[in-house]
């Protein structure tokens, strides 16, 4: 993927500046710093265009900038970058906004020129990274590279080394799929468990019914006995159920149901009414509450704009003050002739704040009047008085209940008697009962028998399964495919870094990358370390000099850099370096001019801010003036004549 323009405006240092970063080569960008004679290029704004592309794509720079920070302090607002790069032969362009007038503090997406943002600036942002094919930690490996961005990889614990190695090689899948795995083989091992619980059952069930059958067979010799005893019981049931019906139905000969109905619908009807009237009450107990809040709204603005105008005042009484003063942007001291355009603009505040203040205050004013009017319109809405209808209603609801009652009793009767005459007819004329529940206790076993074997081809099924799982945990566990990948990564890891720093200290310094170790036990497990010797000095990282291990955290970062390139979605045509050439020696800048010539070839465009002096070594020069505390950017990448062009394109989405 090629990144080819990048257009910044009012961000951090930099007024406005236009980039043409198409295949450029290898591209030095200076600064000079012409507001504090204690500097020569810090602080000119250097950095500020790399943090510009890093700001547009994720919304911070890499020295952790976000927020309203980034906006240039002279500007105050209308702060925007938009960087254009092609995905498969397309032109998207990103557009991100600070404080700005018309894009605000929005996120933008075109292709080409088609607007094809989102409905929120966080799906915008996931459109971002999907088009670029990178994270911003990714971005951050392969792209850009800082003094202070660059990590210090050979003193990095085993945590943190692991957690950046696995991101650049791409293994986090795997540790994922280890999770899944080990969920999955504890669910398998549930399943088996509950398979040998539901075999365990079965068996006890068939148990229990060969007992059943044993007390079925005893009682069926009984149970002829028992059939005269129990038609003399029930037919005496069946006497008590008639009599009993007939003295409830004796009961009821007073009460008329259909009366009770029509007069509850009479006061269901009246009820009704009411309830209307009670809707139509709502809304003017709301009307009242909803005019409170906001006058209560309107109150607590009039206070805030009342403090406003009380500043105002306050810093126009104030503003000669300041002669002798320094600025709090530039350090300059205030001379009078700089007081009379600090009171204009003072007394402009305070004339707008008053006017607010008076706007407010009329806006009180009127929610005033409407809870005069809201109050008088609510207590004069009366509604009637319902105490009798509902005493009325519960005395009637009570008599239909019983009522209700008396008919369910009686409707019990009858079922109980002709329940016992069912019975009745079954004892009399029926088979003994228990010829049946023996059949079909022998029937259940062998149903039993039938469950038993399922049960125990399903355990069989289980087993295999939870066999499978155990083995597909230690495939995706330290010692399986991910030591397998490690593996092809480590000597990656090692001959990059050995390649540079073969260029950087003529080979007399090695980094060796580490991932997997064994156990005294001979066990394999993931322990990362990068360990430093030099054959012409320390055995260790931390007994270099300060040069060497520079030489030594760069090359590594490099490699790890290279690792994350080769294995990105859309390898990106950009390389930046922010001051890595600082504390190296003539030789070691030479030795890295060489490696960044080299990186100019792969990547296509290689930017490399720098302090010192190196620009005999590059020929693409760019150049950050600051004056004034604004920057300003010349070189052989800028491009004045279309300058802003993207910006303004990108203006009208809003």
């Amino acid at each position: 993927m090629q990144i080819t323009r990048v257009d910044i405006q009012n961000f951090l240092t930099i007024g406005e500046a236009s980039l043409r970063l198409d295949e450029r080569g290898l591209v030095l960008i200076s600064g000079e710093n012409r507001d504090d004679s204690s500097c020569e290029s810090n602080g000119a704004g250097k950095s500020s265009l790399a943090d510009a592309i890093f700001w547009c794509l994720f919304n911070e720079t890499a020295r952790g900038i976000t927020g309203d920070a980034v906006v240039n302090r002279r500007a105050g607002k209308n702060a925007q970058v938009a960087i254009s790069f092609t995905v498969d032969n397309v032109v998207h362009t990103v557009v991100r906004n600070r404080k700005h007038d018309s894009g605000r503090n929005q996120l933008f997406v075109f292709r080409e020129t088609a607007n094809i943002s989102k409905h929120s600036d966080a799906e915008t942002q996931k459109l971002v990274e999907q088009l670029l094919g990178c994270s911003k930690d990714v971005f951050q490996a392969a792209v850009y590279s800082g003094q202070e961005a660059m990590p210090n990889l050979p003193q990095m614990t085993d945590k943190y080394l692991k957690l950046l190695v696995e991101q650049a090689a791409g293994t986090e899948i795997l540790q994922r799929c280890q999770a899944i795995a080990n969920d999955r083989l504890h669910q398998a091992g549930r399943l088996h468990e509950q398979a040998e619980a539901a075999l365990m059952v079965e068996r006890l069930a068939l148990e229990q019914l060969e007992k059943q059958l044993a007390t079925l067979t005893f009682t069926r010799s009984s149970w002829e006995e028992e059939r005269n005893q129990e038609v003399e019981r029930l037919q005496e049931e069946q006497r008590v159920a008639y009599e009993g019906a007939l003295e409830i139905r004796a009961q009821l000969a007073d009460w008329d149901g259909a009366v009770i109905s029509a007069e509850l619908k009479e006061i269901d009807r009246e009820l009704n009414s009411y309830k209307t009237k009670l809707e139509e009450k709502a809304p003017l107990e709301k009307a009242v509450t909803d005019a409170t809040a906001e006058w209560t709204t309107a109150l607590a603005y009039y206070t805030q704009q009342g403090e406003r105008v009380t500043d105002a005042e306050r810093a126009l009484a104030t503003v000669s003050n300041r002669v002798g003063t320094n600025c709090g942007e530039c350090g300059r001291k205030y001379t009078a002739k700089d007081i009379a355009p600090a009171r204009e603009l003072a007394e402009q505040t305070l004339t707008q704040a008053r006017e607010s203040l008076a706007r407010i205050n009329t806006q009180c004013e009127a929610c005033e009047g409407k809870i005069e009017l809201a109050t008088a319109n609510n207590e004069g809405f009366k509604l009637p008085d319902v105490s009798t209808l509902n005493a009325r209603s519960q005395e009637l609801n009570e008599q239909q209940r019983n009522l209700l009652r008396a008919e369910a009793s009686i409707a019990a009767a009858e079922d109980h008697y002709k329940n016992a005459a069912s019975k009745v007819e079954v004892w009399l004329n029926g088979e003994n009962p228990y010829d049946r529940l023996i059949t079909n206790n022998q029937t259940e076993q062998e149903e039993a028998r039938k469950r038993i074997m399922a049960a125990e081809e399903l355990l069989a099924q289980t087993a295999a399964n939870l066999q499978r799982h155990e083995n597909a945990l230690e495939l995706y566990g330290p010692a399986g495919v991910r030591a397998h990948i490690l593996d092809t990564v480590t000597p990656y890891l090692n001959e990059r870094t050995a390649h540079y720093l073969g260029t950087l200290s003529d080979g007399n310094i090695t980094a060796t990358w580490n991932t997997i170790s064994k156990t005294s036990k001979g066990e394999l497990r993931e322990k990362f370390a990068i360990t430093v010797t030099n054959s012409q000095g320390g055995g260790s990282f931390g007994s270099q000099s300060g040069g060497e291990r520079r030489k030594i955290r760069l090359a590594c970062a490099l490699a790890l850099q290279d690792l994350v390139s080769a294995r990105a979605t859309r390898p990106l045509r950009l390389w930046i370096g922010d001051e890595i050439d600082d504390a190296l020696d003539p030789a070691g800048l030479e030795r890295l001019m060489a490696i960044l010539e080299e990186k100019a070839r792969e990547r296509g465009t290689v930017l490399v801010i720098s302090h010192n002096d190196i620009s005999d070594w590059i020929r693409e020069q760019v150049m950050v003036t600051k004056h004034h505390g604004l920057a300003t950017v010349e070189g052989s990448i800028c491009d004045d004549k279309q300058k802003g062009s993207e910006i303004e394109s990108a203006g009208m989405v809003a």
